[in-house]
């Protein structure tokens, strides 16, 4: 027979994971359409100078970078049953350390047309690695939102 709460635990978690995820990705989309029609300069300002910039017929690609790993010790206890079947008792076995390697990444891509207008983007990466970017994102869109409550616009240069 197999476990299926034990099944149902794990799937239960990644939901969760995965909605928990979308509390930076939710500031992230919304920054980034914030700073639709706006300048590149506007998106410079919020979220620092891009990591490249390409050209891409009339239009540029503007992309920023973020990429750190982290190596991690960690340590863990192998878990031992008792030496009959079916016994019931456990006690702690030995215990292992071993590195781990975890990658904060995220990439955020605007396409800006000629004029100098954001006209699309995308993002992508982890909670972790976007960490940064989606505050300045989540900023900048409060910002916006409050300059449209108030009647004006969120740039000057629009």
């Amino acid at each position: 027979m197999t476990d299926t709460s034990s099944g149902r635990s794990l799937v239960t978690a990644i939901c969760l994971l995965g909605v928990a995820g979308c509390v930076s990705v939710s500031h992230m989309d919304a920054g980034l359409n914030a700073l639709m029609g706006e300048s590149v300069d506007t998106a410079i300002a919020v979220l620092g100078k891009p990591t490249e910039v390409e050209g891409l017929g009339r239009d540029t690609l503007h992309i920023w970078t973020a990429r750190r790993v982290e190596l991690r010790s960690e340590q863990h206890t192998i878990e031992s049953r008792g030496d009959t079947p079916g016994a019931m008792t456990s006690y702690p076995g030995p215990r292992t350390s071993a590195v781990v390697s975890y990658e904060h990444y995220c990439n955020v891509r605007l396409l800006v047309d000629p004029r100098g207008r954001i006209v699309r983007w995308a993002h992508d990466g982890n909670r972790s690695g976007c960490r940064d970017y989606g505050k300045a994102l989540k900023a900048y869109a409060e910002q916006a939102r409050a300059g449209r409550a108030a009647g004006g616009s969120s740039s000057q240069s629009r």
